[in-house]
């Protein structure tokens, strides 16, 4: 009985953990593909052009502002050539 408890306990955590890490943001990644790349900038454009829909709008908010603009376009931008 001792050992199923354990058994079950480690279960738990391994569940938990894997949840907490496929449920943690990445800031930039607004096509929710779990990498952030030029992809993620030209929707990001588009959007703020009104010209297309996001799916990850609450990483989109790059610079922490609460409001997605240009501002967060700018930041993703030096985020993929290096400068931040």
């Amino acid at each position: 009985m001792k050992y199923i408890y354990i058994l079950l306990i480690a279960c738990l955590v391994i569940i938990l953990g894997c949840i907490g890490y496929i449920r943690q943001p990445i800031k930039g990644d607004v096509n929710c593909d779990r990498r952030v790349t030029v992809t993620d900038l030209v929707i990001l454009s588009r959007y703020l052009a009104e010209m297309d829909t996001m799916m990850c709008r609450g990483n989109a908010d790059i610079n922490d502002d609460f409001v997605i603009d240009i501002l967060d376009l700018v930041k993703l931008q030096r985020k993929l050539a290096g400068l931040e």
